[in-house]
């Protein structure tokens, strides 16, 4: 997706206080998720009327928030990357290849781009968002729904889950930024103990439902450092490091593994 786009007919109502255009019912929109599980736009007509080029006619308002979310996305790969001190308009500008000015349009400072952020990751990195962990009647196939869940954030999520870790490290050191990283973290850690909760009350598992939710953030932890997270090799070693600890809780022998 451009940066630019040239303006079409005027297919935007107007724009909500978040900044987000109200299209009119004949433009579609898409979200978008990315290798590193940063969200993009699609927007397209849902009837006729398109371009020549088969591009959406879309408004200047709309023009606007589909760049701005350009950026943002930019912004999650650059803070994944490089870390928290890196996110800022000027380096963001650099990195994307606009002008500073063009970046201003956007966001007003660095803090407005940094709280962007933070909303992405914390509305993208929670588990189970089709409701499977409720719906589970059975122990097995709980447990590879959620090991299949885990892996995929890892490899989607990887540069969401970068931040998340950065921004508990930042806030050790700025309580600013407390608030943001535990916003996210509990996002990612409450679907986790939803999944321990419920595995105890399906396995009757002796062991505390909380230190189960430990140890699995700490299993997730080792491997987001010690490997390249999109590697198949990766998502294979905390499955199987995963599987053994929930055999190991269940009170399971090799030879009865799931």
């Amino acid at each position: 997706m451009t940066c630019r786009e040239k303006e079409k007919n005027k297919s935007v109502k107007n724009v909500s206080d978040a900044g987000k255009p109200q299209f009119g019912e004949d433009v579609a929109t898409e979200w978008l998720l990315g290798s590193d599980g940063a969200m993009s736009l699609r927007m397209g007509r849902a009837s006729a009327g398109q371009g020549r080029s088969g591009e959406p006619a879309l408004g200047k308002a709309a023009d606007h928030y589909v760049r701005r979310l350009h950026f943002i996305t930019a912004a999650i790969d650059l803070w994944g990357a490089c870390g928290y001190s890196h996110v800022t308009i000027s380096g963001l500008a650099e990195r994307t290849g606009v002008t500073y000015g063009s970046m201003r349009s956007c966001f007003a400072n660095r803090d407005e781009l940094v709280q962007e952020c933070v909303r992405v990751a914390r509305e993208r990195i929670g588990l189970d968002k089709s409701g499977y962990v409720a719906a589970a009647h059975d122990a097995n196939q709980l447990v590879e729904t959620f090991i299949d869940d885990v892996c995929t954030s890892m490899r989607v999520h990887a540069s969401l889950h970068r931040i998340r870790y950065d921004l508990l490290s930042q806030s050790m050191f700025d309580e600013g930024l407390v608030a943001d990283a535990q916003s996210i973290h509990a996002a990612w850690m409450s679907g986790i103990s939803g999944f321990a909760e419920r595995l105890h009350a399906l396995g009757g598992s002796g062991s505390d439902a909380v230190v189960t939710t430990r140890v699995i953030e700490d299993l997730f932890a080792r491997t987001m450092h010690r490997h390249t997270v999109d590697s198949a090799d990766a998502a294979r070693l905390l499955a199987a490091d995963l599987r053994a600890y929930v055999e190991h809780l269940l009170g399971r022998t090799a030879d009865e593994s799931i």
